[in-house]
């Protein structure tokens, strides 16, 4: 009987400790079971906001696609505006040439002085290396964005010319 009592008391013990690990377990789980609850709520939160930055940051490229084109529509008109300018100046100076009867080798010979001029300006154009993209922004040669420029509208000689025209140069 000694026995049996001195195996009761070795198992009272043990089954005291046992109990003692499954509190201190029991305690561990529930802290555990707060924190995933609150990272769940976080992740929520985060998920919501995801959603709302990302349908900002969508209207803002929509609003930037509107406002490119703007600005090429307005890049567009200006350069019509004034090659039709141009155009209208070399008709009438044409037409005032074949009004004028016995002017005409005189007026013929200022239509060849006025050609040569404009080969001088493609040539002073090949000068002009600054480029107006469809965003409205200019890019001078050596520049970060320079050779990534592909879609250039305009060439600008300078770049007072560039902003006069409406472009800006890049933030960076």
């Amino acid at each position: 009987m000694q026995l049996l009592e001195a195996e009761n008391v070795d198992l009272l013990s043990l089954l005291e400790e046992v109990e003692e690990k499954y509190g201190d377990l029991t305690e561990t789980y529930d802290l555990i079971t707060a924190d995933y609850q609150d990272l769940e709520e976080t992740y929520s939160k985060l998920e919501e906001e995801n959603k709302k930055l990302t349908d900002d940051f969508e209207d803002i490229m929509v609003e930037l696609e509107q406002a490119e084109e703007q600005v090429a529509s307005s890049t567009t008109e200006s350069s019509n505006s004034s090659t039709s300018t141009s155009s209208s100046s070399s008709d009438s100076s044409t037409n005032s040439a074949s009004n004028s009867g016995n002017s005409t080798t005189s007026e013929s010979s200022t239509e060849v002085s006025a050609s040569s001029d404009n080969d001088n300006n493609d040539t002073e154009d090949a000068a002009c290396d600054i480029k107006g993209s469809e965003s409205g922004i200019y890019h001078v040669p050596g520049s970060t964005y320079y050779d990534r420029t592909t879609n250039v509208v305009q060439w600008f000689c300078s770049t007072e010319e560039a902003e006069n025209a409406g472009y800006r140069a890049p933030r960076n």
